[in-house]
């Protein structure tokens, strides 16, 4: 339950843990393996490309100081949803992070 606790905030529920847990597949080894590398070299300046960078206060795989730092990279100001983890979408209060996708995407003209 440990690795359920990484991906979830608390405010999640441990039955909705665990039906959303069950339906998770392992991560990419390329995903890993590209993420053990220090991402400042890889990371182009967003030259002209819209970006939005957002995380969750409770992400214990990306907390809120590496969500400041990428969005510095991109010369960006960072947006961390409060109480939420890893799995945005999956929190109760995803609809706040979905609306301020939709914001944004309206907001470049999408």
């Amino acid at each position: 339950h440990g690795m359920q606790h990484a991906v979830f905030s608390d405010r999640v529920a441990d039955a909705d843990r665990g039906r959303h847990f069950s339906r998770m597949q392992p991560e990419s080894q390329r995903a890993v393996f590209d993420l053990s590398w220090p991402q400042h070299f890889f990371i182009g300046h967003a030259d002209g490309v819209p970006v939005l960078v957002m995380g969750g206060e409770k992400d214990a795989f990306f907390p809120p100081s590496m969500i400041e730092s990428t969005a510095r990279i991109y010369g960006v100001t960072p947006e961390t949803f409060p109480e939420m983890g890893h799995a945005m979408m999956l929190e109760p209060d995803w609809q706040l992070a979905a609306d301020r996708i939709i914001g944004w995407l309206k907001g470049i003209g999408l």
